[in-house]
């Protein structure tokens, strides 16, 4: 296993290699969204843990996978929140990342 190892971002989309061990799945809506560990850079640091969206299922828990996935990402449900230092008010609207698995 090696880290996500290549990204290319020909014609505006973003492509990246995984590589990491499968920990965990559920299904929803027709989607496999696999959990995969992506081993530490050195024995002192914790690995990475992402998420991908599939079609079909991508294997066995505590099975080494390799895969191919366009990055995207989309606007979450924007909430407000008071800041400590100022007491004013800020709204705020996460961006959400999503890695699908190219298949083929």
């Amino acid at each position: 296993m090696s880290e996500a190892s290549k990204a290319s971002s020909a014609n505006g989309s973003m492509k990246i290699s995984i590589s990491g061990r499968i920990k965990g799945h559920r299904f929803y809506e027709k989607t496999y969204y696999t959990e995969l560990t992506i081993p530490a850079p050195d024995p002192y640091s914790q690995p990475s843990v992402v998420e991908v969206r599939s079609s079909n299922r991508l294997g066995q828990s505590d099975e080494d996978v390799s895969i191919n996935c366009q990055l995207s990402g989309f606007y979450g449900r924007s909430y407000s929140f008071t800041d400590k230092k100022s007491g004013e008010v800020v709204n705020r609207r996460p961006v959400n990342l999503v890695l699908d698995v190219i298949d083929g």
